[in-house]
Formats: structure tokens, sequence, C-alpha cells
């Protein structure tokens, strides 16, 4: 988005505060026909250089990974190329979530997520798009002063509950 400056700014939004879940379980969810690809990230560590040719990691490198899927990985393994496809797989894996998930709330409840940049966000815009009754019960707007006091209290010490204990102590 450019501004009056033609100063391009970026925003980054963090697909965690959405659905905060492993990118493969979230797609098992939604029942997409696309799925994470697996990846060795234990043998991708300092040592390993991104344009490491060679052969296959072994199986024990990749988390949970079937036998039958690690004899589709090629035998010479080019880390470059396999790590481009790889995050080239999870970017349109989570683009089709987010466009599954915004297609359903706006299916759903009438509003859209661009507006908001988390889920306690997007249940507040539903809430008060939705079930709020603003004119019946409005919302009362407190003076900075009074905010500022409340918000205070709500700082503190310790507050958990907890029983301490001592064996064989004085």
């Amino acid at each position: 988005m450019y501004n009056k400056k033609n100063i391009v700014k970026i925003h980054f939004l963090d697909s965690y505060k959405y659905f905060p879940f492993s990118l493969s379980r979230i797609s098992k969810s939604f029942k997409l026909n696309i799925e994470k690809l697996p990846f060795p990230y234990r043998f991708m560590d300092c040592k390993t250089k991104l344009d490491y040719i060679g052969s296959k990691p072994s199986i024990n490198y990749y988390e949970n990974l079937d036998k039958k899927l690690y004899e589709v990985i090629p035998e010479i393994w080019n880390a470059k190329k396999e790590t481009e496809i790889y995050l080239k797989r999870d970017v349109e894996l989570l683009y089709k979530i987010k466009i599954e998930f915004k297609d359903y709330i706006i299916n759903e409840f009438g509003v859209d997520i661009a507006n908001t940049y988390s889920l306690p966000g997007l249940a507040k815009l539903i809430f008060r798009t939705k079930f709020y009754d603003e004119e019946k019960h409005p919302i009362v707007k407190l003076s900075h002063y009074v905010e500022d006091d409340i918000r205070k209290a709500y700082y503190g010490g310790i507050v958990e509950v907890y029983k301490p204990k001592i064996n064989n102590g004085y």
C-alpha cells in the first residue's frame, strides 16, 4: 500500500493468531486437496548449507515420515531446490486455508477477516456486527483518567496460588 509520500508499507500478519496449530493440522481440518510436504529440519542445521547437493538425508532427519513417502524423495537431494519447493507449498497451503476461512466467515457471519488481526478481534467483530444491539446496550466510553486507573489495577505482583512444601528442611 502506498501513502502520500509513495512509501511502500507492508503489513505482515501472523497466521498463528488465527490458527494456533501446525500448518499440517490446519490443512487436515480444512480437508484441502493439498498436503504439507515433509522436510528434514534436523538435517538443515548450520553445518548443512543451502548449496548442498548429495545423497538424500536419512529418514531419521524427518519427523514422523512414512517409509513409502521417504522412498519418493529423490536419491540425489538438492537442498536449495527442495527448500524452495517446500516453502512454496507452505505458502500455497496457508493461502488456501486463509481463503477457505475467509469465505466461511463471510458466508456464516457476513464479516470480512481482513478487518481484524487475530481470532479474538474477529470474535469481537462478529459479536458487535451480528449479536450486539448498540442502541439497547450502548458501550460506555470512559474518560482516559478512569481507564488508566482501571488498567493500573490489573498490574501487580505474584498472583498464582500455590502450597509451599519442604521435605526434610528447617
